[in-house]
């Protein structure tokens, strides 16, 4: 029987947990919401996270799954080198889908037009490029079997998302800023942890594994960004289209019974 502390068995039940608490957390923090929070508020917040984290999954390009791939094995230097080139790399292409949303706001949806004025499109971009940063600290955790810091990352974030609207429920942006403060108290928690991580990898490049070539690195990660895009994309974009055909109150109902869908 496999034990606790095989790290395979222990990342899958790390992962597993992950899974079970941010999806009962997400839950309660939209009903939370549909209580004390305008449901106009709820509909468009909801819309604005679906563009945000639509932004996130074609930013980071695949570079997530590629970590998982060829982080494992390598030295110190060659994993930190990965971990960071991957997090810039995600961040810059995300930050240029945000403009290109930002720009086609007002045009092909109206009712994202408010992300236009300086303030939102700073908490818009913060929101989707801080989405975009913890996927990339979570492959990585998850390559180096510490998924366990994946889940307090999770926890982190959903339990300082939940606290915001408790102070600001009356907010119409309550949604854009319960969203990033969690994101940057989980992503806070994640940094914390890097350092105890990159601590277990070899200094030694010579019992580390090759490096591996470029082409082969970018050849796994657009496989893995095709399928992700085709897996989820139909999901973070129905939203935005309810929103902009039905309104903010009628997304609010649709949100709702699609989070409890899926």
């Amino acid at each position: 029987m496999r034990s606790a502390r095989d790290g395979v068995y222990s990342n899958g039940v790390a992962l597993l947990l992950n899974s079970a608490v941010s999806s009962a957390l997400g839950f309660l923090f939209w009903v939370l919401l549909a209580r004390i929070a305008p449901s106009q508020a709820l509909g468009w917040g909801a819309a604005v996270v679906s563009a945000a984290t639509l932004a996130a999954l074609i930013g980071k390009a695949g570079f997530d799954a590629a970590i998982i791939r060829y982080a494992p094995g390598a030295d110190r230097r060659l994993a930190t080198k990965l971990l960071a080139h991957a997090a810039v790399a995600a961040v810059f292409l995300t930050a240029i889908v945000v403009a290109i949303i930002l720009v086609l706001a007002g045009e092909g949806v109206p009712s994202l037009a408010p992300l236009r004025s300086p303030v939102a499109a700073i908490g818009f971009l913060l929101l989707a490029c801080g989405t975009s940063a913890a996927w990339i600290l979570d492959a990585f955790f998850i390559a180096e079997q510490s998924a366990v810091y994946t889940l307090a990352r999770n926890v982190a974030f959903s339990v300082a998302k939940l606290l915001v609207p408790l102070l600001v429920a009356a907010s119409f942006f309550v949604v854009p800023i319960a969203w990033p403060a969690g994101l940057a108290v989980s992503v806070l928690v994640a940094l914390a942890f890097l350092p105890r991580v990159l601590r277990t990898r070899p200094v030694d490049p010579a019992g580390a594994a090759p490096r591996p070539k470029r082409r082969d690195g970018v050849g796994y990660a657009a496989k893995n960004y095709v399928l992700n895009l085709s897996e989820f994309l139909p999901g973070l974009v129905l939203p935005i289209l309810v929103l902009d055909a039905l309104g903010a109150d009628a997304n609010a109902r649709f949100y709702i019974a699609w989070t409890l869908a899926t």
